[in-house]
């Protein structure tokens, strides 16, 4: 799974822009941007074109690492936000390859711990007041752009480094609770994405309820599970819930996204002691079955990756709660997984963990606000114990869709 545009930015302050894949920075404020270019021995590179670019968000976080493919090795950029100085977004650039490179900026009013050299490389031309900075074997480059627009003077190498920040983020989500998921089917890709979309949950909030209903109960419910007030949003949460119901009208199926939706509903108006509307949406959502969760690609707003995931992994019914309602996927089969502090109600939390033995997944199970347990993998084996350890048959191949 790819990383796509990733907003930076410091929660409570108001700065924020677009880290794009190939490391570009786009304030939202319509403010001067950033990009960079390298002068390797080979040729010069432009990022936003070189086919070598790769790029992850550190540990699911706001915190970008973008690789470029130079001789010898990579120019590693960093991204990343921090509230010292009035806030700063910090770019670090490593020279990991064997030979000196110049890192080109296509703006010289930073922050820096050093002057940029005078003159471009040879043959190069870049709009603006560019910067080069060369960059021997081994060394390291580091800049900010601050979010007040100006730039004082500021002690760089005091401030926080980029694991010490995607820690901070995955502090703030910690009440989320934590998946290790297997490799396939994306599966650490699919985990890191929903750490990423929590973060940015934090940052800017949910998504409209107008342009994505589904995807405001969802992204609101994840807020709500971190202390965020439910009782000013009752409204909004309504009127979202109404906007799914009419557009399902008679239908005996919900779509996925609207059945996530409304799930998070029920959650947030069991938060707010909402008894009738909980009874209204109950009413509404009673006889109807869920479709086939979509495939990753096929999402809209971020947040809905998030009700993918914990879909995937426990789905709540009137009934209790399944555990891996659809299944193990086949790439998954063999592979530990570990399930942390999963929401599975307003006060619920499942956490479970898979071992084998052989064909055989040796499951170890805790919850907290008891409910009847069932398995989507191994459908003969149902619990009413709130924590224990079972063996399931041998898994038959869910379609994750």
């Amino acid at each position: 799974m790819t990383v796509g545009v990733v907003v930076t930015g410091i929660v409570g302050g108001r700065w924020r822009a677009e880290v794009s894949p190939r490391g570009a920075i786009r304030p939202l404020d319509g403010s001067r941007g950033l990009n960079w270019f390298v002068a390797a021995e080979d040729r010069w590179h432009d990022p936003a074109a070189d086919p070598t670019v790769r790029q992850e968000a550190l540990g699911g976080t706001p915190v970008t690492v973008t690789r470029l493919r130079v001789p010898g090795g990579d120019v590693v950029q960093t991204i990343r936000s921090v509230p010292d100085g009035g806030g700063h977004t910090v770019v670090t650039f490593d020279n990991e390859s064997q030979a000196a490179v110049a890192v080109v900026l296509d703006r010289r009013d930073l922050v820096a711990a050093r002057l940029p050299a005078m003159g471009l490389p040879a043959g190069i031309s870049i709009d603006g007041d560019p910067a080069v900075f060369p960059l021997a074997h081994g060394a390291r480059l580091e800049v900010a752009l601050a979010h007040g627009g100006d730039s004082r003077p500021i002690d760089l190498s005091s401030l926080p480094d980029r694991d010490r920040v995607a820690a901070g983020w995955q502090a703030q989500i910690a009440a989320l609770g934590r998946v290790e998921l297997p490799p396939g089917l994306d599966g650490h890709g699919l985990a890191r994405a929903v750490s990423l979309a929590r973060c940015q949950l934090l940052l800017d909030g949910p998504v409209h309820p107008g342009d994505d209903p589904a995807a405001f109960l969802v992204g609101l419910d994840q807020l709500v599970r971190l202390d965020e007030e439910v009782d000013p949003w009752l409204g909004e949460v309504a009127d979202a819930v109404a906007h799914l119901l009419r557009a399902a009208g008679d239908d005996e199926t919900l779509s996925w996204s609207a059945h996530a939706g409304l799930g998070a509903a029920r959650s947030l108006l069991q938060s707010g002691d909402e008894v009738r509307a909980l009874a209204d949406l109950d009413r509404g959502v009673a006889g109807r079955s869920a479709a086939d969760p979509p495939e990753v690609e096929a999402l809209g707003d971020p947040s809905l990756v998030i009700a993918l995931l914990e879909d995937r992994l426990a789905r709540r019914t009137a009934e209790g709660v399944t555990i891996l309602p659809h299944g193990f996927p086949e790439a998954w089969l063999g592979h530990p997984i570990e399930v942390h502090d999963l929401a599975v109600g307003p006060e619920a939390r499942l956490s479970f963990a898979v071992r084998w033995h052989g064909e055989r997944p040796a499951v170890l199970w805790e919850q907290r606000g008891s409910a009847p347990l069932s398995s989507g993998a191994d459908p003969s084996w149902s619990t009413a114990e709130p924590s224990g350890e079972t063996l399931w048959a041998a898994p038959f191949t869910g379609d994750l869709g």
